[in-house]
């Protein structure tokens, strides 16, 4: 037999060992009559297994839905815990509100069993130590219930406003970035169907750089419960969302507002329900805004009218002949193009749930994340002093004013 190894003393690897105790030094390392894999391919796949375990309990974990308590059951909550019903990155746990009719409400629905449905958010946390929170109570009560939840580690979306004092709106977003808890405020008109097919035709350049914005909305809403005291009741209602549109579209905040808030005869509420706004935004394009809870006659969706010019031709948010959507108008003699029927401000909730699941679970801040919202807020609170002092103001950068600067 002639050897094919350059070493005459070379073995092939499968030839069975020459002593007792080379046998079992080969069964250990996994010869034929061994255990089938060596020591150290043993421990590659123990290492492997360990892994793949971590693996996929860490995907078990990312995809079993999140437990979540609902605070305050008013009307918002009807949206809200639609959007919730069969959600698969939330479990509603738990409820509580301080109103018996509204607690019956939802007891009645048949959503949660009566155990789980509190009159006291305290102890609502204290039952479920784990949960984030949907914050849904009143803008005048919502500070001190967003501060518990954020001092008890709760992560927490709460309707906009945080608030409508901007000393508090500043101490929470401070205690949620002192604490590292997921704070974010729901601002759903960005996340709707509309408002992303208009930011898709700003992206494209569909009518060249836009130089202007015109926006209404008319409404005729009662002035019902805290609605009626609340202050500046529109603009902290629909403004606000409009506001957060025109930073969401142009990637840019406000710089200055003019603003009017015209006293009106049968203004059932005790604050501003209507108000005209002129806005400079930071990137040039200026935007005139006016919104009304008292208008009689015909009334507008809450998306309201929208049209942004460009050079090219204007985007429009309105029904021009086929349904309200986003239309894009080149031609003045043409018809304009439908881009898409729009699904309602509603289609936006739960998009917005879904980006909040993400912030909890993967620690990345969500689109509306407190500290994008305080921008948002300062333009607001701009437009709130300029219509009583009636003089320009320029906005005021939110992160001068917080302990530490903002990133």
């Amino acid at each position: 037999m002639i050897s094919t190894s350059s070493k005459p003393w070379a073995r092939p690897a499968n030839a069975s060992p020459r002593s007792p105790n080379d046998r079992r030094r080969w069964r250990r390392a996994g010869g034929p009559s061994g255990r089938g894999c060596g020591v150290r391919t043993t421990a590659l796949l123990t290492f492997a297994s360990n892994h793949a375990v971590k693996f996929w309990a860490k995907l078990l974990i990312q995809s079993a839905p999140l437990p979540l308590v609902v605070a305050g059951l008013g009307g918002i909550s009807g949206d809200w815990l639609e959007a919730l019903a069969d959600n698969p990155d939330w479990e509603l746990v738990a409820a509580c509100d301080p109103d018996a009719g509204a607690r019956q409400r939802l007891l009645a629905a048949g959503q949660l069993p009566v155990a789980r449905v509190y009159s006291d958010l305290e102890i609502a946390l204290r039952n479920f130590p784990e949960a984030a929170v949907l914050m849904l109570t009143p803008a005048e009560n919502r500070f001190s219930a967003a501060r518990l939840c954020l001092e008890r580690g709760h992560p927490l979306l709460t309707e906009k406003p945080m608030s409508l004092d901007p000393d508090q709106a500043l101490a929470l977003a401070e205690t949620a970035r002192r604490s590292q808890v997921p704070f974010a405020v729901n601002q759903n008109y960005r996340y709707s169907s509309f408002a992303r097919a208009v930011r898709r035709l700003l992206e494209e350049d569909a009518v060249g750089p836009i130089a202007f914005v015109e926006c209404s909305a008319h409404r005729m809403l009662p002035a019902y419960g805290y609605r009626a005291r609340e202050r500046d009741v529109m603009l902290f209602e629909i403004g606000v969302h409009y506001i957060d549109l025109l930073r969401y579209w142009f990637g840019c905040d406000v710089a200055a507002v003019q603003a009017l808030a015209p006293g009106v005869p049968f203004n059932s509420h005790s604050s501003a329900a209507v108000f005209f706004a002129l806005i400079e935004m930071e990137g040039g394009q200026s935007a005139s805004m006016f919104a009304s809870r008292e208008s009689r006659g015909h009334t507008d969706t809450y998306e309201g009218r929208w049209r942004l010019c460009g050079p090219e031709g204007s985007i429009h948010v309105n029904d021009l002949g086929r349904g309200f959507g986003v239309y894009v108008d080149r031609d003045p003699d043409g018809v304009p193009h439908l881009v898409q029927a729009s699904g309602g401000t509603e289609d936006g909730f739960r998009p917005q749930l879904q980006d909040f699941a993400r912030h909890v679970r993967e620690g990345r801040p969500c689109q509306t994340h407190c500290l994008d919202n305080l921008r948002t807020l300062a333009a607001c609170f701009a437009i709130a002093d300029a219509y009583r002092l009636r003089q320009r103001v320029c906005v005021a950068d939110p992160f001068e004013l917080l302990a530490e600067p903002a990133p």
